[in-house]
């Protein structure tokens, strides 16, 4: 259909689920221009918001790469994220307003630790970092992938004149797994994250005392919910990012 409608368009059509990652990769590699755009598909972004992203290329040639200001799309005027600290030491990701409402406390831009969900990085960024790592599929993969454009000497930033909607369930309501295979990875990619970007002893840290809490954490919020499939996939990435961080061996996503 949106080829059909838009002559320029091309279509990729998998005949199975890549995963997040690789069918962004797949898109990266055939895109042409200067500036390449990240976009989830679960997103309603504002008709300037990219002309507004560009803009802070254009101005600043240290910028890699930049993402907007994001509300929930059912909580207009609520924040998703305002840029985002990743603790090396913890794991805690902490999304700057996340769910308080926007009266202007967030309007510095600046550099953030990395941009989830929508940004656009400059062609030359993308060329020094390489494509996003598929080994994660999902989650904490534009974690990774900020942190190898800024060791590329590109600065990773927020920008709050550019906004965009994301349609995801608000804070604390529903399950916090969303899927059985985000499940997977969430306990799983975590652990591979901080075995990449952790010191020797801050990852021993997490291991022993942060992960185990984190754990705990998500699996009684999965039992809360009664989300038995959400709640065993957790598991098995539990099993599978121990088995990484004592072998670095990984496992194909379970199907169910």
């Amino acid at each position: 259909m949106l080829a059909e409608k838009h002559s320029g368009v091309q279509v990729i059509v998998n005949d199975e689920n890549l995963y997040m990652i690789p069918a962004m990769n797949m898109g990266l590699r055939m895109a042409q221009g200067e500036y390449l755009m990240l976009l989830d598909d679960d997103n309603v972004i504002d008709p300037g918001m990219i002309t507004a992203l560009i803009r802070v290329l254009e101005c600043d040639p240290n910028v890699g790469i930049v993402g907007p200001k994001m509300y929930y799309q059912d909580q207009p005027g609520i924040l998703w994220y305002a840029g985002v600290t990743v603790s090396r030491v913890t794991s805690w990701t902490r999304y700057r307003g996340l769910g308080e409402k926007d009266v202007g406390q967030y309007e510095k831009p600046g550099e953030t630790d990395h941009v989830p969900n929508c940004s656009v990085m400059r062609r030359a960024a993308h060329e020094a970092a390489g494509a996003l790592d598929d080994v994660y599929r999902g989650t904490y993969a534009e974690a990774d992938y900020a942190m190898r454009i800024r060791r590329k000497g590109f600065e990773v930033v927020y920008c709050p004149t550019a906004i965009t909607y994301h349609d995801v369930p608000p804070r604390g309501k529903g399950s916090p797994f969303r899927t059985p295979a985000r499940a997977y990875l969430l306990a799983r990619n975590r652990v591979i994250y901080m075995k990449r970007y952790a010191g020797l002893f801050s990852f021993l840290a997490f291991m022993l005392v942060f992960y185990p809490l984190f754990n705990l954490y998500y699996l009684a919020k999965g039992l809360q919910v009664r989300d038995s499939a959400g709640t065993k996939a957790y598991a098995r990435g539990i099993r599978d990012g121990i088995s990484y961080a004592l072998f670095q061996s990984l496992r194909d996503i379970p199907t169910s």
